[in-house]
């Protein structure tokens, strides 16, 4: 997955993260991940922020 979720909307950088992967990983033998994720692109720039 690397850090495709840190792209500035998802499927940016040419490929989104599927739920097929996710059984992928846990087939491997992972029972958890950690996702790198950036959220700059989807605040306000004033605040709410959200």
């Amino acid at each position: 997955m690397g850090n495709h979720l840190e792209a500035p909307n998802e499927g940016d950088w040419g490929r989104a993260i599927v739920d097929g992967d996710f059984a992928i990983i846990k087939a491997a033998g992972f029972d958890t991940i950690r996702l790198p994720v950036r959220w700059s692109a989807h605040a306000l720039a004033g605040a709410p922020y959200t």
